[in-house]
């Protein structure tokens, strides 16, 4: 009878170096020579195959393996926020709460550990002081940004803090907007967060352009910033709201803010399956009243939206076809891509 390795099992490293050769020889080309670092411990071999598992949405390997990373290191805060994402995902809250708050022992100032921490104390009802003092700790990308910019710290947080419960975060979230969501499975949501903090983005985001901060790719002529302190305060705000139009229990994935110019695009397509919710923001556009047509494609029709600073259309991303044309020359825009999940136990969030 075969049996399943188990942990510590000596042929478990064996397996996991088998299955490694399969998961990377399916990879696209590009993404093995750019984004693969080649494994040389044993630790190397079972963290490349956890992450590997998780693309493939195959939870119980991926365990298990981040599992081994924490026996052969139990040091591994790599390891610990893995298992946390997974557990968020299956909608396991204390399991995941667990592994964060080690991992939160070993990197203490790490933002996305702090803000992980946070958000599944809310969802599970908690507060108390170590809630209080997470909060404190997490508003520094808001006081950064206002004494960058010469905002009074405290008004702004009065009026646009993205760990504010003001109603003006939920006033997109219509019962039109829910009504369109569920028919249609997309709709826009027009003057989505508090305007302020809108700009706050904007700022921030030309600021990392200036800076150097952004990843250019030449083939969309965008730039890129992948998981912006600031830009995942305001996702995790919104989750609550769009847990409402979706109807179901979902958890925040990714966020990556997006800086288009002259002849960018996207290209007509539907999303891969973990990118199952998105929501793109217009953060700001350059000149101001330029609007750049966002296109969705539903039963062979086109349909156009045009989304001023702060409008965001939400869609599910991997059923519906979405896409724009070139921007003409003389043009930018820049946009901020949030993601949601549905929970559930066959998923590896966030990985």
């Amino acid at each position: 009878m075969h049996k399943t390795p188990k942990i510590g099992d000596q042929t478990l490293i064996n397996t996991v170096k088998s299955e490694l050769e399969q998961y990377l020889e399916d990879l696209p080309f590009n993404v093995q020579m750019q984004s693969m670092k080649k494994p040389v411990s044993e630790y190397d071999y079972y963290m490349l195959h956890g992450q590997l598992s998780c693309g493939r949405d195959l939870p119980e390997k991926a365990i298990r393996s981040f599992r081994e990373c924490i026996r052969i290191n139990p040091e591994s805060f790599s390891a610990f926020t893995a298992l946390a994402l997974i557990h968020r995902g299956r909608g396991e809250f204390e399991q995941a709460l667990e592994h964060l708050e080690k991992a939160h022992a070993i990197e203490p100032r790490d933002f996305k550990t702090m803000l992980m921490i946070l958000y599944l104390r809310s969802r599970m009802q908690q507060a108390g002081d170590v809630t209080t003092a997470l909060e404190n700790s997490l508003l520094y990308p808001v006081r950064a940004a206002c004494s960058r910019w010469a905002v009074n710290y405290d008004k702004f947080v009065k009026v646009a803090s993205p760990l504010n419960k003001s109603p003006k975060w939920g006033s997109a979230f219509t019962s039109k907007a829910l009504q369109n969501f569920r028919a249609k499975k997309f709709t826009v949501l027009r003057k989505l967060i508090p305007s302020p903090l809108t700009t706050m983005l904007y700022k921030q985001y030309m600021d990392y352009l200036k800076n150097g901060a952004m990843l250019f790719q030449k083939h969309m002529q965008r730039y890129v910033k992948n998981e912006d302190p600031l830009s995942a305060l305001v996702q995790h705000q919104l989750c609550a709201h769009v847990q409402y139009l979706v109807g179901s229990p979902i958890v925040p994935t990714y966020t990556i803010g997006l800086h288009y110019i002259k002849g960018g695009f996207i290209k007509p397509h539907i999303d891969r399956p973990q990118n199952e919710i998105s929501m793109s923001i217009c953060i700001g556009a350059h000149p101001e009243k330029v609007t750049w047509p966002l296109y969705a494609t539903q039963n062979d029709d086109e349909i156009q939206y045009l989304l001023q600073p702060n409008d965001a259309f939400l869609y599910r991303g991997n059923e519906i076809v979405h896409y724009r044309k070139e921007l003409p020359d003389g043009q930018t825009v820049t946009q901020l891509i949030v993601g949601f999940r549905s929970i559930n136990e066959a998923h590896c969030n966030c990985q």
